[in-house]
């Protein structure tokens, strides 16, 4: 029993010794809790991305996600992760509404998809200081223009980091560039490409001070999309992505064991 207080009445609480939960709750249930833990895995993997999230960023995420889970047309709840789900409804997520990207920086990041698996990413000319948004009382503060390019495999519990690059934007702008990415991959995989604004100053003895905050720190998931695997490993390309930074462990995921509990406990699939 639990005793508490809520206004000017006195409430008594009881847990119930037993609840009947049907199928269709505790499917739902799983699925929430799920979504929840994916969620946390993507934003903690891509925090360095962003330097400062609004209020309700977490709550966002994790419904886009869950929404993207719930769009499987292959398995039913208790059966799925976001591998079988609608990858592209996390494509556009602002990780800080009050800084957006489109409304930080006037010109837009153009994402084509080329031949032979590779991605390409075309910055249009920023004209100096007119086409980018600073924060509020800083004047004389510099900007750095963030492009990563993350895979993410939720099954085998890792990520990788497949390349990005970081661009300082002076006074006199930024011309236009364009960068491209190899996107073959042997595993399926999901794919995020960020972009994001970082903001700083230089210090005296050397080095920068990051001024991104809660207020200001635009960032954005670009494009999010799955791979599929390949029947035929091209070992040329395969021997040149293990060469790079490698995969890492997945933080803080633990939807396997989540689906694997609920079906252990269900009876066996139809």
């Amino acid at each position: 029993m639990v005793y508490r207080v809520l206004g000017s009445k006195n409430i008594m609480q009881g847990k119930p010794d037993y609840i009947n939960q049907t199928a269709a709750t505790k499917s739902r249930a799983l699925e929430f809790g799920l979504a929840s833990n994916t969620a946390l895995s993507i934003r903690t993997t891509l925090i360095e991305l962003y330097d400062g999230c609004d209020g309700k960023m977490v709550n966002r995420l994790q419904t886009l996600v869950r929404k993207a889970i719930a769009a499987s047309e292959s398995e039913e709840p208790g059966w799925r992760d976001l591998h079988d789900g609608d990858i592209s409804y996390l494509s556009a997520f602002q990780f800080n509404e009050n800084s957006r990207t489109d409304m930080m920086l006037k010109v837009r990041p153009v994402v084509s998809f080329e031949k032979n698996n590779s991605l390409k990413i075309s910055i249009p000319e920023i004209a100096g200081r007119t086409a980018l948004v600073y924060p509020k009382s800083l004047v004389t503060v510099n900007c750095s223009l963030r492009i990563s390019l993350i895979s993410f495999n939720f099954r085998k519990e890792y990520y990788e980091y497949i390349g990005g690059s970081l661009i300082d934007i002076d006074s006199k702008g930024l011309a236009p560039f364009d960068l491209t990415f190899d996107c073959y991959r042997e595993e399926s995989e999901l794919m995020f490409l960020c972009f994001s604004l970082h903001y700083y100053i230089l210090n005296p003895q050397g080095g920068r001070k990051n001024l991104n905050s809660h207020e200001c720190s635009p960032a954005e998931i670009l494009a999010a999309w799955k791979t599929e695997a390949r029947s035929e490993p091209d070992l040329e390309r395969t021997a040149l992505q293990s060469a790079g930074t490698g995969r890492l462990p997945l933080p803080a995921y633990q939807g396997n064991e989540i689906l694997k509990n609920y079906q252990s406990d269900s009876l066996v699939k139809i």
